[in-house]
């Protein structure tokens, strides 16, 4: 859904907002989005219009272990940031041929890849992304080429988050926190219990 007149204040503070058009994607109306062809693996690319009328793209996020692309950040900021709901859903359905523990915390895999090649597409010339800690504290900023800056700043991240268990374990208790204000943001801790646990365990 679009984001509300309270969440855009408190994301973007007073001022920005009134000096520069905040714009909500809308991913489901065609009439909002441009048709820029497929990728080498036939995925449709359909994208906010936007991209075509403007001179520089510039990506702006932050890079967490992700169980569709590895890791966010780079051009995911595009795919599945800017596109329509074709291009995300047959994107995103490629990571289902593969279990969680090949893809999730890796930082080049097929989807990442495929993710990457829209971005480029697009337009997609820089990105700025950060890397904090659990407690938001930031801990790196990489800037530059979407792909080779994103590289940089998972391999940090994969630093922060990266865990190593002794054993995995019968019983997992996972949260989701700051990621549960929406199911599919909270399904972030599942994923990330699903590395953790027994075959036939809990969570």
């Amino acid at each position: 859904r679009p984001m509300t007149e309270e969440e855009i204040l408190r994301k973007f503070g007073k001022e920005i907002p009134k000096q520069y058009p905040i714009v909500n994607h809308q991913s489901w109306d065609s009439s909002h989005l441009v048709y820029l062809g497929e990728t080498p693996s036939g995925i449709p690319i359909h994208i906010n219009r936007l991209v075509e009328e403007v001179d520089l793209i510039i990506g702006i996020g932050q890079i967490v272990p992700h169980r569709v692309s590895g890791f966010s950040g780079g051009g995911n900021i595009i795919q599945p940031g800017i596109c329509g709901e074709e291009t995300t859903g047959k994107t995103h359905w490629l990571s289902a041929q593969f279990d969680g523990w090949e893809i999730l915390g890796r930082i080049t895999k097929p989807v990442k890849k495929e993710i990457e090649r829209v971005a480029e597409k697009s337009g997609l010339e820089w990105i700025v992304n950060t890397i904090q800690d659990g407690t938001g504290r930031l801990v790196k900023v990489v800037a530059g080429d979407p792909v080779h800056a994103y590289r940089e700043g998972a391999a940090k991240s994969r630093e922060v988050y990266q865990s190593t268990l002794p054993e995995e374990a019968d019983i997992v208790i996972a949260d989701s926190h700051p990621y549960d204000s929406e199911l599919w943001l909270a399904a972030k801790g599942i994923y990330a219990a699903e590395l953790a646990v027994k075959k036939g365990g809990v969570v």
